[in-house]
């Protein structure tokens, strides 16, 4: 499940990293552009590259989904669980907090006050993620070779 290409990159996340030596760096999550697989005979009929670098294999790997968006949300469940694994020997934060806001929790466990606050706050992460998404998506159109 892996490429060689990532094409182009339309989401981007930096984390903060230190070991346990005290040393730190820079962790970063990029996804593509998800594109359609047309020959495909399975329904996940959509492709997602994304890659983790900065710490394990670096290598760019593919999630695969009923359609973009899935196949999308399949890439941030997946960097989820490499983040976690990765978190038993480096302590990873994201704004200084140790939640990396790759998976919110269902609506249902927040509690009123967290649903309001996360709606009307300018600086919510769900906020920043689609603004950022926007920023970077606004314009661009996915490249020709990336189904070949």
């Amino acid at each position: 499940m892996a490429t060689s290409e990532m094409g182009d990159t339309i989401l981007e996340r930096e984390f903060d990293s230190t070991d346990t030596d005290g040393n730190k760096s820079i962790i970063k999550l990029r996804l593509g552009i998800p594109y359609q697989i047309s020959d495909s005979t399975s329904s996940l009929k959509w492709r997602c590259a994304y890659q983790i670098i900065g710490k394990g294999s670096e290598k760019i790997k593919l999630a695969q989904g009923m359609d973009a968006i899935d196949a999308m949300l399949m890439c941030i469940q997946l960097a989820d669980i490499f983040m976690k694994m990765y978190q038993k020997d480096t302590k990873i934060t994201w704004l200084d907090d140790d939640w990396l806001g790759l998976i919110f929790p269902p609506v249902s466990e927040l509690t009123e006050e967290e649903r309001k606050a996360t709606s009307e706050d300018e600086n919510s992460p769900f906020k920043q993620l689609f603004d950022e998404f926007f920023r970077n998506f606004k314009g661009r159109t996915a490249p020709s070779n990336m189904g070949d």
